[in-house]
Parts: C-alpha cells; sequence; structure tokens
C-alpha cells in the first residue's frame, strides 16, 4: 500500500498473498495501449475506468487509466471495507468540460477499478477537517482495558483496521465485494489483501504537540535476527530506533495522538 515515491508518507499498506498491496497519480494511456511494465507497475498499478455524462446534451465519454494508489472515502460509521469499497468505485456529479457543449457542465462520473493490483495502497489524505471521523473511530477501541503487563490498551472489539481484506470483483455484474478479517487463521486465496505497513503521524505531547511520522512493518522472519524469537512480525520504525511491537499497537488508532496516514 505504499506509493514508492514522494507520496510514501500518506499511504496505508497492505499485502496480497503475502506481498506488499495500491489516486493521485493516473497514468493515462490510449485504450489498448498499455504502457511498459516496470517492477512499480507490476506490484502498485491497477486499470481504472470512468465513465462520464454531461447532464445537460447527455453526452457520455469513457477514460482508461492507470493508478498507483486509492484515497480513503469517509463516511463516519462505516466499516473499513465499506470506506475501501466506495473508494475503489464512486459515483457523483460535478462541474467537467463537455466536449459537445465547449463548456463546463454539470456531469455525472462513474469512476471504478477494472483490475486489482498485487499491493493495494491507500492513501487517507488525513486533515483537520477529518478530526471527527478519526475520534469516532478511536472512541470505539479505546473503550478498552489497560494491560500493565504488557504496556498496551487491549480492545474489546477489535481495531476499526482489518488485518485482511478479501477484494472480489464479479467480472459480469461488476459488483465488488470486501470481506474483512482480523487474527483468525483462513485458507490463502487469490483475492487476500494482508495489512503489511501503517503509516502514522504521532503528536508528541510531551514535546508540545510536535508531531512527526513512524512507519509500522510487518517484517518476514526471514529478516529477523538469527536466535531470535517473535510472539509477532510487526516492527515500529521511526527516527531514532526500530523495536518490535505488538500486533494490535500496529492497527491501534487515537485521534488524540496517532493517525494513519
Amino acid at each position: 500500500m505504499r506509493h514508492l515515491h514522494k507520496e510514501i508518507t500518506n499511504n496505508i499498506p497492505i499485502v496480497k498473498n503475502g506481498q506488499d498491496n495500491s489516486d493521485s497519480n493516473l497514468e493515462k494511456t490510449k485504450k489498448g495501449t498499455p504502457p511498459k511494465s516496470s517492477m512499480l507497475d507490476t506490484l502498485f498499478r491497477s486499470q481504472t475506468r470512468t465513465n462520464s455524462q454531461c447532464l445537460t446534451c447527455h453526452h457520455r465519454n469513457t477514460i482508461e487509466a492507470y493508478t498507483y494508489e486509492y484515497s480513503l472515502s469517509y463516511q463516519k460509521g462505516k466499516s473499513f471495507a465499506s470506506m475501501l469499497r466506495n473508494s475503489l468505485r464512486s459515483h457523483v456529479k460535478t462541474h467537467a468540460w463537455c466536449e459537445e457543449c465547449k463548456c463546463f457542465q454539470i456531469s455525472e462520473m462513474k469512476k471504478q477499478a477494472v483490475t486489482l493490483p498485487n499491493i493495494l495502497c491507500i492513501q487517507t489524505g488525513y486533515s483537520g477537517r477529518d478530526t471527527s471521523f478519526w475520534r469516532s473511530i478511536s472512541d470505539e477501541e479505546e473503550e478498552g482495558l489497560f494491560d500493565l503487563k504488557n504496556i498496551k490498551m487491549v480492545p474489546q472489539n477489535g481495531s476499526w483496521l482489518p488485518l485482511r481484506v478479501r477484494i472480489f470483483r464479479d467480472a459480469k455484474t461488476e459488483k465488488l465485494t470486501i470481506q474483512e478479517y482480523s487474527d483468525q487463521k483462513i485458507d490463502k486465496l487469490d483475492d487476500l489483501y494482508e495489512l503489511t505497513t501503517v503509516i502514522s503521524c504521532i503528536t508528541d505531547k510531551m514535546a508540545g504537540g510536535k508531531q512527526h511520522l513512524v512507519a509500522q512493518i510487518k517484517v518476514p522472519p526471514q529478516y529477523h535476527k538469527e536466535g531470535t524469537t517473535m510472539s509477532n512480525d510487526w516492527y515500529l520504525f521511526n527516527d531514532f530506533s526500530i523495536h518490535p511491537i505488538s500486533q494490535f499497537n500496529a492497527v491501534h488508532i487515537s485521534s488524540s495522538w496517532k493517525v494513519c496516514l
């Protein structure tokens, strides 16, 4: 779920079948003429289709493009799966240029993902106006018990951010079905994505509210130090240290000090 350039701090990574998973930078191409593939394309690129119709003259237009990340569509009170589905498939009315009318008109636009990438990169586009949404999530999570032994919050109802999602697109109806999975064991599926990285903005109250970015990354066992035993594979990467963390800490959200980017 990372965009591997300057947008790297703005995303949440999810992995498909043990690989990392990925709308702001579009590589538009002529229909039927895909660009040459690179490693970045193989991992992150997916195809989108936008159908638009001018509501004045009813002129229709279709644009196919490639994208490397998707922006999360905010909906207060909705699950991650529901918001992700609306991010992969949108339906809006907006002002757009009409080639027939030769001016800007109100148009109806339907955009959807045609293909899914191996690594799905999702950016939240967090800003101050989204505070109420993140507060509604963290309030649910923080109704838990404080475990002094492990120095962490133990959620009673689980985290809003799932560890795995299954995304199925019906080729005939183009309907998207997304299911969330937490910690339960499930068979590997071709359309199963696993969370591997979360980029978070941390507010340090001890430093007068200064903010900095940290990465929580699920590291494959083969990269662990030889001879060490880990209960899980999650590590925290920040400016001055790298250390193991619990799985819950990786997905924990608190509007007062830790928000996903």
